[in-house]
């Protein structure tokens, strides 16, 4: 089944690599499962690592399409666990001020402002290769910047 993906690294240096994970198209007996997937589409899952842990998914966002990533859904339980608390919340910090602090490929602060909207959320990343690669190479909402 494994085989029927393939990897293509988009960034790698040193300390940072991407790599898009790509699966085979999906079918219309499959297109119901996952939803977020239509027929005939090939899921793309983007995932940013730290060389220094490459076990360790730092950052992942699927995309609709080539040009559409799914903000609305988080794919790493830590992210989820982190939004919990706001979607716990709903109305109450519908308009809040949220601090994301290492930002990374900027997953979380994306889907926190495709949920809520009104909510002023600002992303912060120390890492400046970090920053660069989060805006070269997943699409967000709402853009980080490196430190000056």
């Amino acid at each position: 089944m494994f085989e029927q993906f393939q990897e293509l690294t988009l960034y790698n240096s040193e300390e940072l690599k991407v790599i898009d994970t790509v699966g085979p198209p999906v079918s219309e007996e499959g297109a119901a499962t996952p939803r977020a997937f239509i027929a005939g589409f090939t899921p793309t899952i983007r995932t940013l690592f730290f060389n220094s842990s490459p076990d360790v998914i730092q950052s992942a966002l699927g995309f609709h399409s080539p040009s559409r990533p799914m903000h609305e859904r988080l794919l790493l339980d830590p992210h989820r666990a982190l939004a919990l608390a706001p979607a716990m919340l709903g109305a109450a910090v519908e308009q809040s001020r949220i601090a994301v602090i290492g930002g990374g490929g900027g997953s979380l602060p994306a889907t926190l402002h495709h949920c809520l909207p009104k909510s002023a959320i600002v992303s912060v990343e120390c890492d400046p290769e970090v920053a660069e690669v989060a805006q070269r190479f997943f699409p967000a909402s709402m853009r980080m910047r490196p430190p000056s």
